[in-house]
């Protein structure tokens, strides 16, 4: 799966599956842009941004190759990168869960992006957190 700009549409960059091992087939998964391809762990489905929103394709390989409708998925106000920039959210292991940048103050448009490292923060939960 990769994103690119070989259509050359008003310079939208769209997603593309090719199978592996390599053949000559090759899936455009997108029509109106998309960028950041993700898929998902159980490999059923791909989730990109489009549009500025975040959007999900259904994915089946068997018996063949093929692919959903994008579905645009119920989050809002992430932080998303400029054009070309890293993709900046990821889903959890077991598929529930994505981990995304949100601005700190919803009306600031575009929030300083700052990390904070806690080391040994399980350690520091249990001390603020007894277990009964």
């Amino acid at each position: 799966m990769y994103q690119s700009d070989e259509t050359r549409a008003k310079f939208n960059f769209e997603i593309y599956v090719m199978p592996y091992p390599p053949t000559n087939e090759k899936y455009q998964i997108t029509k109106g842009g998309g960028t950041n391809p993700l898929w998902s762990p159980d490999g059923k489905e791909i989730i990109y941004q489009g549009r500025g929103k975040l959007m999900s394709v259904q994915v089946g390989t068997q018996p063949g190759f093929s692919f959903s409708n994008p579905l645009e998925l119920p989050i809002e106000s992430f932080i998303q990168p400029n054009s070309g920039g890293a993709r900046n959210y990821d889903i959890t292991p077991n598929g529930k869960q994505f981990i995304m940048a949100f601005p700190t103050d919803r009306s600031v448009r575009r929030a300083r992006l700052q990390i904070q490292v806690v080391a040994n923060w399980f350690r520091e939960l249990q001390e603020r957190v007894p277990a009964k």
